[in-house]
């Protein structure tokens, strides 16, 4: 495997236990932009939950059969789950930056919202998959996060009451309220975080109603994109201990 370079990972399709079919437009890079041809050494997924190392056999006109050698990576897709639904920014590069930034700290699933202070509904929503998608290329992730459709805060409260361990984002919660205190390692976890000006005294209710527990971030007030991707870190290295 020293041949393979880290970064030579493409998407296709399985065909067989022990073949690969690289299609459009993932074959214009892997042949036309990195330069592969019959013989090269590569990395293949169809992001589920495997990532392959094997030779590519043919080059067609429009595809590329690859022949699989054995597993590189696996990833178990029963672990426990890192989750984050966040407001949507003011500013789409900014929530672009999270998509992208939460993909490579391991997320599991992204869930946008809009909130009653949120300034923008913008949603690119194709966009963000292709964001989710080089992300996970470029992090060698067998398996693809989970980019849900953006509702209300009400309506992702509804979709993810299956989250054992759900907090938001306080401002005014205290130093012992800590997320890395709070939360659990080995529990499917879900942080909310609201947009600029934080939640309303409303939706501080809602979220308490729901059985969602508030949680301080760190000493400093943080930039929503901030928040959603130190919240994934505080729970990311929390696995890790």
């Amino acid at each position: 495997m020293n041949s393979v370079h880290m970064g030579d990972l493409f998407f296709g399709t399985k065909i067989s236990e022990t073949a690969f079919r690289i299609d459009m437009p993932e074959f214009h890079h892997c042949v036309h932009v990195t330069r592969h041809s019959a013989g090269s050494k590569v990395l293949v997924t169809a992001f589920d939950g495997n990532i392959y190392f094997g030779t590519i056999d043919r080059v067609e006109k429009d595809h590329a059969l690859v022949s699989i050698a054995g597993t590189y990576l696996h990833e178990d897709s029963s672990g426990a789950k890192r989750a984050v639904a966040i407001s949507l920014t003011h500013q789409a590069d900014r929530f672009e930056w999270f998509v992208e930034k939460a993909v490579e700290c391991g997320i599991h699933a992204i869930y946008p919202m809009h909130c009653q202070r949120t300034q923008s509904r913008r949603f690119a929503e194709e966009r963000l998959h292709r964001i989710i998608h080089a992300s996970a290329k470029q992090t060698l992730r067998p398996l693809k996060p989970l980019l849900a459709a953006c509702q209300p805060l009400a309506g992702v409260l509804a979709d993810t009451v299956s989250y054992p361990l759900r907090f938001y984002g306080d401002c005014a919660a205290t130093p012992n309220q800590f997320l890395g205190k709070m939360a659990r390692a080995g529990h499917d976890t879900l942080v909310f975080i609201g947009p600029e000006g934080d939640f309303s005294e409303d939706e501080f209710q809602l979220l308490s109603s729901k059985g969602c527990v508030p949680v301080s971030l760190g000493r400093y007030r943080l930039r929503t994109e901030t928040a959603g991707l130190a919240a994934l870190q505080i729970l990311q290295t929390l696995q890790c201990l």
